[in-house]
């Protein structure tokens, strides 16, 4: 298989910037996190240091960087035909409302049935940036949160996508059904989040500067609340990891349904609750961004799904 060549040689300008977020800046169509995998797969080269393995190498002055971004392979992953809720599509982008329990790309386990097979059964030409087992995948949701998901049909909408994303640009409104009375109208948790050094599988609120943790901050609007629940709409301001669900479980109000992160006592406590247990009561109800060939502001909303406001009445 062959790659093609990128040569960039640094300026004084230049020294001393991060290795992947130079090519990023560099190369159309290579966002940061690709840039990351083709450093660490061994596809970068310098002509003072030889192969480059780390993201974070910082480039000299005078030195060229070779950057060989191998022919995407073709995809491996099946087609299948599964019913998606399409709420918008055009020649560069599908939005889909995916549903709760749903896998958005192929992994261990999970070789079949995700949107990405059923996303290749409605559309055969999708963005070849997210590799073999994701293509057109700009961002993603938990398997059991439902909601809004933006699918990009090609390299040039997936990169400016993506840039967006990674910008901060893009709006994304969530709602959530909580365990517990929540009093305030209005609050925010501002606290960094890293992984749990006592479970791989969780994410954990990490005391700054302790260990590596990334900034993490999210608002929250009561919406209602009754009977020992709370409906809540959230505006996450960064994208992290299970951040809604580990900033909510942090200030002891866990999402309802959230075997990951409620404390087991409070679990049992509250599985026997009617609707508590039939799934993850989070959703993602609402995204606004610039499309990526006419730069027009683009806004999709699903409101609140029925079976919220069913829970909600009805525990």
């Amino acid at each position: 298989m062959t790659a093609q060549a990128h040569k960039i040689l640094i300026s004084d300008a230049e020294k001393n910037s991060r290795l992947d977020k130079l090519i990023s800046d560099k190369i159309d169509g290579v966002s940061r996190s690709l840039a990351a995998k083709l450093i660490s797969g061994g596809n970068v080269v310098s002509s003072v240091s030889g192969k480059l393995t780390r993201p974070s190498h910082p480039v000299k002055e005078n030195e060229t960087i070779t950057v060989y971004i191998p022919e995407a392979k073709p995809l491996d992953v099946k087609a299948e035909n599964i019913h998606l809720d399409i709420i918008y599509e055009d020649s560069d982008l599908i939005v889909i409302n995916k549903k709760s329990g749903m896998v958005v790309h192929p992994a261990a386990g999970h070789s079949s049935a995700t949107l990405v097979n059923a996303v290749m059964g409605h559309c055969k030409d999708l963005s070849s940036i997210g590799g073999v087992i994701r293509p057109g995948i700009v961002h993603r949701l938990d398997k059991d949160t439902s909601g809004i998901i933006i699918i990009a049909k090609n390299d040039a909408a997936h990169h400016f996508l993506s840039e967006q994303f990674k910008a901060r640009e893009i709006k994304k409104t969530y709602c959530a059904i909580v365990s517990g009375e929540i009093k305030k109208s209005r609050f925010a948790v501002d606290l960094p989040i890293g992984r749990s050094e006592t479970d791989r599988k969780k994410m954990a609120v990490i005391e700054s500067g302790t260990r590596k943790a990334r900034g993490s901050f999210t608002e929250f609007e009561l919406v209602r609340a009754r009977n020992g629940f709370s409906l809540l709409k959230v505006l996450p301001k960064t994208g992290r990891t299970h951040q809604i669900r580990v900033h909510l479980a942090h200030v002891g109000f866990p999402v309802a349904g959230d075997v990951l992160y409620t404390p087991p006592a409070m679990y049992k406590t509250l599985s026997h609750k009617k609707y508590f247990a039939d799934r993850l009561w989070l959703h993602a109800a609402e995204i606004e961004f610039s499309h990526p060939a006419s730069g027009k502001i683009m806004k999709f909303s699903t409101g609140i799904p029925d079976e919220f406001d069913i829970f909600i009445k009805n525990i």
